[in-house]
């Protein structure tokens, strides 16, 4: 039975001082609690996620918007981690198996396309050791000129902030 923390651990954990709290990952260790796994040279990044007792859903399991939120996130997060600048045009989400609260599962998640302004992501969430697939997701992400927004000065840093730690395209 393989077990993915020892692939993850091949992976570069993603410095958590340079990616920015939301409300998906907030640091609440009740909350969700996400850690990201990435590298330039695989096809596949990997996210650790453990839904903490406020992710309540059906008693003793995760709310599916809870699951809807993390894989919407960990998408978008990874093809800015691989220089695409995106907001979410369309999230599709396969619910396939309850997740438990308090239980560490990991996400795969993968850039399949790009063409124009329109980035593909694909999405799942796993047990360790793959027997169980939980979710699948499919993403539409456009890349946006975030200069042309209206945003307050903490919204730039932030933009600014995630754009030197990531590839440019």
């Amino acid at each position: 039975m393989k077990d993915l923390s020892e692939h993850i651990k091949l992976l570069k954990k993603v410095d958590k001082t340079n990616k920015p709290v939301t409300f998906v990952s907030d640091g609440n260790k009740d909350r969700i609690n996400v850690s990201y796994y990435f590298s330039d040279e695989s096809e596949v990044h990997y996210i650790e996620v453990l839904f903490g007792k406020y992710c309540n859903g059906p008693p003793g399991f995760v709310h599916g918007g809870a699951i809807s939120s993390v894989l919407d996130e960990a998408m978008g997060a990874i093809a800015w981690m691989n220089g695409y600048k995106v907001m979410t045009a369309k999230l599709e989400v396969k619910f396939l198996n309850p997740i438990p609260l308090n239980e560490k599962i990991y996400g795969k998640i993968s850039l399949k396309s790009f063409r124009d302004k329109i980035v593909n992501m694909n999405g799942e969430l796993v047990s360790t050791n793959e027997e169980i697939t939980f979710a699948k997701s499919k993403g539409i992400f456009i890349i946006v000129d975030f200069t042309k927004f209206k945003m307050n000065r903490q919204m730039l840093d932030v933009i600014s902030k995630i754009s030197l730690t990531t590839k440019k395209k």
